[in-house]
Parts: structure tokens; C-alpha cells; sequence
């Protein structure tokens, strides 16, 4: 992909809206339809720049890639359609193969960081009165079934880390990142530098 100040601002762009995704998403647990629709146009303009009428078969076939790629997933349960559509407006972006690439980051990422949000949901929701019902009820249990042989499950919280729901626009964001920064599609020379001369010249200009 050919790097141009044009790409480059409409590249940054993307990256405020992706971030702003992962914003709604952790909120909300929603990722809204118009934001998708922004990083897909901004996606096949990038294309359409860099390579003219090959990148809209590369934006083409990059959102088909995300789509097929992350809809079993849905159709499973395991994420919401918002992230399926996400992943698919970025792929416009990145064209088939990195796309493939940056799912495989995504859900490697993702794991990670699902563990780490269950993990912190559980922090922040530890109960010390909590805890000590829950020791109380442990050890009746264990003396009516040394007694008895009888053993009854106390209830536990599993059911609702079951439900909660894993913020995964930043599981997407994540692994997207990664590749563009393996592609080194995040360098922004052409930004910066016309940013330094505009400094200059404020420089200049001040002194």
C-alpha cells in the first residue's frame, strides 16, 4: 500500500473512529452501525488511493474475509454482530490476507484479554461478607455429607461470570493495531513531516 499525506490523514481518521468504537463498546456493549460504516468508507478510500481499481477488489474480498471469518463465531455466541461488522469494515482496510492475520491476533489477544476482564470484574466485585457466607455454607456442606453422605452445591457466582459480556472492539482494535504496525502502515512520515514544517515556520516566524 502506497503511503501519501492524503492516505496517511484519512488512515488517522480510521484510527479515531476505531478508538472511539472501543469507547461505545466498553460503555455500552454496543458498537454502532455508523461508526462501522465510517472505518468502511475510510477503508476503501484508502484502497481506492493506494491502488486504484485493485483496491476496491482488495476492500471487496478483505470484507468477506473478516465476515466469513468472525460470523461462526457469532452464530455461536461468542460475540456480538457489531463485532462481526467491525472486523469486516476493517477489512476493507487491510485486503484478505492481513485480514486473516489480524482475526488470528484478535482472537489470540482476545483470550488474554477476556481472562484479565473476568478477572477483573471478580476484584471489583469481591465481597468479604460475601466470602465469608460463602466459607460458612462450604463448610456445612462438607460436614453434612462426612455425616450424611449427602451433598448439596451451594450456589456460586459462575452464572454470572457466564454472563458477562467481553468488550471484544478491543480484542479487534488490538490485533488490527498489530498488523499495521507490522505493515508499517503507521509510521505517518508524511503527516509528521508536514507537521515539523509547520512548526518551523511558526518557529521561524515567532523569532
Amino acid at each position: 500500500m502506497e503511503l501519501t499525506l492524503s492516505t496517511e490523514l484519512l488512515m488517522f481518521s480510521l484510527l479515531f473512529l476505531l478508538l472511539f468504537a472501543v469507547g461505545k463498546d466498553l460503555a455500552q456493549n454496543r458498537i454502532p452501525n455508523l461508526l462501522s460504516l465510517g472505518i468502511l468508507l475510510l477503508g476503501c478510500s484508502i484502497q481506492i488511493l493506494s491502488e486504484g481499481f485493485t483496491g476496491i477488489l482488495t476492500s471487496l474480498t478483505g470484507l468477506l474475509t473478516g465476515l466469513a471469518l468472525l460470523l461462526p463465531l457469532y452464530l455461536l455466541g461468542g460475540m456480538g454482530a457489531g463485532d462481526v461488522k467491525l472486523m469486516a469494515a476493517l477489512g476493507t482496510l487491510l485486503g484478505p490476507f492481513n485480514t486473516l492475520i489480524a482475526v488470528a491476533f484478535t482472537l489470540i489477544l482476545g483470550a488474554g484479554l477476556a481472562l484479565l476482564y473476568v478477572a477483573l470484574h471478580l476484584l471489583f466485585q469481591f465481597d468479604l461478607n460475601k466470602l465469608k457466607t460463602y466459607l460458612k455454607n462450604l463448610k456445612l456442606t462438607l460436614q453434612l455429607f462426612i455425616y450424611s453422605r449427602r451433598l448439596v452445591p451451594e450456589h456460586n457466582d459462575s452464572d454470572s461470570i457466564g454472563k458477562l459480556r467481553f468488550p471484544y472492539a478491543l480484542a479487534i482494535s488490538a490485533g488490527v493495531v498489530t498488523v499495521l504496525i507490522q505493515q508499517s502502515l503507521l509510521s505517518f512520515v508524511h503527516l509528521r513531516a508536514l507537521l515539523m514544517s509547520e512548526l518551523g515556520i511558526s518557529l521561524g516566524g515567532a523569532l
